[in-house]
């Protein structure tokens, strides 16, 4: 089974990457080939490719070969049958699961072997690439999260601001929903589109933690209740199939995205989100806000 070095984060992803494939193997052989998956398409796409080139023209030992595949099961599946890359990118949550299938290729020994220096790196960003010891990855970026909101719909409820506290999020969402005769839901108020954003970001915004200083897990604490409610009030109100139906309508960061669709009122999401809004589907972003 081929196993990986992984990319840590989010977005680009090269410089610091391929300095821990350089130490992966010592090889005198030029223009050795090694294989990048990447997730991102579109301009994050192109500006992946973009520093591709710029490695490769900087040294001769190896030729990088980069490669669009934006679906993380497509990549496990690859990597675990032994036809997938050298080297991908991914999100810090997941560190844990790739470690465990026995895909991903321990850093530890060759940045200890080569002396790399990694002192630069946020101490808790590294430790989100930490495993039993073990550091499987380098963090790449660092993202901030942020709430998107479509002023005009806000405004047509009768608000000149975005909420500011989470009594405030339900509210709005609440008087922003905007349903059909059969009380399907027309307009989503509530950021419970793409789901993977909302718990655990809104379990941050709201003083809370998965684990603590100590290493335990805390999955009862008030940050993680509160997050949790406010989806289970806001779903109880219109109904989890009216919800998911509305979810599952639109695909993610498409034309038929709920909020790029003018569907979806409030928007949790990442820097990201905005550039392709802007530069992708050419949208004014700042009529969105």
């Amino acid at each position: 089974m081929k196993k990986i070095i992984i990319i840590l984060m989010l977005c680009t992803v090269l410089v610091t990457g391929l300095s821990a494939a350089g130490a992966r193997e010592q090889s005198s052989v030029e223009n050795k080939n090694v294989s990048l998956w990447y997730l991102w398409g579109g301009t994050e796409g192109e500006n992946v490719e973009a520093m591709i080139q710029q490695y490769n023209a900087l040294q001769d030992n190896y030729n990088v070969e980069g490669l669009s595949v934006p679906d993380q099961q497509k990549i496990q599946v690859a990597i675990a049958a032994g036809d997938g890359p050298d080297l991908t990118d991914t999100f810090s949550s997941l560190t844990n699961a790739y470690a465990a299938k026995g895909i991903l290729e321990p850093l530890s020994s060759y940045i200890e072997r080569d002396n790399y220096d990694i002192d630069d790196f946020m101490p808790a960003a590294l430790a989100s690439s930490v495993v039993d010891g073990e550091i499987y990855a380098l963090p790449v970026s660092v993202n901030l999260m942020m709430l998107y909101y479509n002023k005009d719909l806000l405004a047509k409820a009768g608000y000149s601001r975005p909420p500011e506290t989470d009594a405030e999020l339900l509210e709005y969402a609440i008087a922003t929903t905007e349903t059909n005769t059969d009380g399907t839901i027309k307009v989503l108020g509530f950021p419970d589109f793409p789901d993977i954003y909302f718990k655990e970001h809104m379990t941050y915004a709201l003083g809370g933690d998965y684990i603590d200083k100590n290493g335990k897990l805390t999955p009862d604490n008030s940050g993680i209740r509160k997050a949790m409610n406010l989806i289970l009030a806001y779903r109880e109100k219109f109904g989890l199939d009216n919800v998911l139906a509305i979810n599952s309508s639109g695909g993610y960061m498409s034309a038929a995205d709920p909020f790029i669709s003018g569907r979806q009122v409030l928007r949790i999401d990442g820097p990201w989100f905005g550039s392709h809004i802007k530069n992708v589907l050419g949208v004014c972003l700042t009529c969105f806000s």
